[in-house]
């Protein structure tokens, strides 16, 4: 390319600065507690709760024998403003589930006034989950531990799973998002590359009117 050309190429892209946004907390969205016999914790949803699901489509949901939740946008609700004992079971292991809703959750239970028992499920759960509960497109199943749910099912799932840990609470109350820029060059737009043409066009014949 020649030298013409690469003052040409230059003359028609401007400098600009594009913010870059650092999340301090993109870390924590892998700090899912761990599951001990995942498999039989798996195996224990389905048969206390999903095999039975079929049974009652023609119910009302407030007619379950179970309170469960599985739109994302409801769970959230319920975590923000009651302070009940829940478990809230999710398929963080399947590539159809949204790894960026995923993100959220750890960090959302920990800071919900509920006792969230988060349960990661084992990878092909999302579509067991969903052939029993379609509406569950999120890979999320929220269960209310309350006189309505088996309290040995309950005590079996909680025994089996480490409780959610953020050490990074324990002493830091805020960490500001960090908000870079980067110097960068983008194409002027079409106007205002031939006006720039025409300004240096007007200045070279000024200059050899001059001379």
């Amino acid at each position: 390319m020649s030298l013409k050309a690469i003052e040409k190429h230059a003359a028609q892209r401007r400098q600009v600065y594009k913010p870059v946004l650092d999340n301090p907390f993109t870390n924590e969205a892998h700090l899912w507690p761990h599951v001990t016999e995942q498999q039989f914790v798996w195996d224990l949803v389905q048969a206390t709760v999903l095999s039975k699901i079929g049974n009652f489509s023609e119910v009302a949901k407030d007619q379950w024998p179970w309170d469960l939740s599985v739109e994302y946008n409801e769970i959230v609700r319920f975590l923000e403003s009651q302070s009940a004992e829940v478990f809230l079971f999710a398929c963080n292991r399947d590539a159809m589930v949204s790894s960026v809703l995923l993100q959220q959750v750890p960090l959302m239970c920990q800071m919900s006034e509920c006792e969230v028992t988060l349960v990661q499920l084992p990878k092909g759960s999302l579509q067991v989950l969903q052939r029993c509960l379609p509406a569950a497109k999120d890979g999320l199943l929220m269960l209310q531990c309350n006189k309505k749910l088996n309290c040995n099912f309950v005590a079996q799932i909680k025994t089996r799973v480490d409780k959610l840990q953020f050490p990074w609470l324990d002493s830091v109350k805020y960490r500001p998002t960090s908000i870079g820029l980067v110097r960068t060059t983008v194409p002027l737009a079409k106007g205002k590359a031939k006006a720039k043409r025409s300004d240096k066009g007007i200045t070279k014949d000024k200059a050899e009117r001059k001379s």
